[in-house]
């Protein structure tokens, strides 16, 4: 199966920055197909940028056979 991860950082870079609940280290994913690093705090679902990254890996996933 394949994934992709969105990462809030309230600093970054990473590894040692956090969301300011969930640190770095915990969010990231290994063997994610792409992972987004967001300036922002634990609702990083409501940013422009985690909401553009979304709408990009549906539109990937639309394209797959």
């Amino acid at each position: 199966m394949t994934y992709h991860s969105i990462v809030a950082c309230k600093t970054l870079p990473p590894p040692d920055c956090s969301d300011g609940l969930v640190p770095y280290a915990s969010a990231h994913l290994d063997g994610a197909v792409s992972e987004l690093l967001v300036r922002s705090g634990h609702s990083v679902q409501e940013t422009p940028e985690a909401l553009h990254e979304m709408r990009r890996i549906l539109h990937l996933h639309l394209e797959e056979p």
